[in-house]
């Protein structure tokens, strides 16, 4: 229970800080502002996480310097490694995983210490470009004893808390189980992708202002169906780590035309 009570926070607020447009439908000169104020709720929702962890675990076992703050260790920052055609090879140190990004990356890892459970680290790469177009891929772990995500729980919860979700698909991605879809607001939108693997679930985001969804539309597809898993599953013995069985199984149905 206190495990799942720190990840809630620390995910919600790993999303405000990377994806703040996505939560606010602020527009105008205010939008600066209010994309301000949600990533520092982020980064409180972040310490929290840690305050809690330090508190509660104190308060059940009486040792107060037990737990640990979360805490951020970044192993790359606005990294270079070539990848294909242009594009950047990003690369999660410890993750197991990668994904092709257009831009130079951030490569870091978060970590979350608790007697119980022990350590748990959330993995990411990310990148922003000068018009405000993010990408990112993220390993969060699965908590021991607890039951793997439902998949199509996820969008739902999105739409459910006001957020207008479309082009939802699922399949499967080298064979691990896969939710795609799309989200948007007025002020800007978002593609995203959920793989659940053996030992955790990794989460894919393009989001972009209303602005650039032009620029972003083409990158979409190459940028999601980058990832390479190095999880074996044996499931999906023959089929090769990347994502071009996702692309196979399912038309990909989510990229909508540019708008002019």
């Amino acid at each position: 229970m206190i495990l799942t009570s720190i990840l809630i926070p620390l995910f919600v607020g790993i999303l405000l800080v990377a994806f703040p447009r996505l939560f606010t439908k602020t527009m105008g000169e205010g939008l600066d502002q209010a994309t301000v104020k949600l990533r520092k709720i982020g980064y409180v929702l972040l310490a929290v996480a840690g305050i809690y962890f330090t508190v509660k675990v104190g308060d059940s076992l009486a040792q107060p310097d037990a737990a640990a703050k979360p805490k951020m260790e970044m192993h790359r920052l606005q990294a270079t490694t070539p990848g294909d055609a242009g594009w950047y090879l990003a690369e999660s140190t410890h993750g197991s995983f990668s994904v092709q990004l257009p831009i130079p990356f951030n490569d870091f890892t978060l970590t979350a210490t608790e007697p119980a459970s022990g350590t748990v680290k959330t993995y990411a790469v990310g990148a922003q470009s000068a018009e405000g177009i993010r990408f990112s891929a993220i390993k969060m772990p699965f908590l021991l004893g607890k039951t793997p995500p439902d998949l199509d729980q996820i969008p739902q919860d999105l739409a459910r808390s006001g957020q207008q979700v479309s082009d939802v698909v699922k399949s499967s991605f080298s064979g691990w189980p896969c939710i795609s879809f799309s989200v948007i607001s007025s002020q800007s939108g978002a593609y995203m992708r959920h793989i659940r693997t053996s030992d955790g679930v990794i989460i894919m985001v393009l989001e972009y202002p209303a602005a650039h969804r032009p620029e972003a539309v083409p990158l979409k597809s190459r940028f999601l169906d980058s990832l390479k898993i190095k999880t074996p599953n044996p499931a999906a013995s023959g089929n090769s780590a990347g994502g071009s069985s996702f692309h196979a199984e399912v038309p990909d149905r989510a990229v909508p035309e540019p708008q002019c």
